[in-house]
């Protein structure tokens, strides 16, 4: 493999989460329903804030990015 030349793009890093993608609640509705559930888009809505208050509290409370993602996807 030759050597990467000197000032040359070494990698890339995408924020993919609410920066390219984000949680769509009709979507999330479509996968409930799909799984038995009510699949109502508003309550999806309500869902996700509060499932990024649980974020936010979670890194507030100094458990970092992974804790705030646990509390994030457990609060979804």
């Amino acid at each position: 493999m030759d050597a990467i030349p000197h000032g040359a793009v070494r990698g890339v890093l995408l924020d993919y989460g609410n920066v390219l993608a984000g949680i769509h609640c009709g979507d999330l509705a479509e996968v409930v329903a799909a799984h038995g559930g009510r699949g109502d888009a508003g309550a999806a809505a309500a869902a996700r804030v509060r499932a990024y208050a649980a974020h936010d509290v979670a890194v507030a409370a100094g458990e970092g990015h992974e804790g705030g993602w646990r509390a994030l996807i457990g609060e979804l």
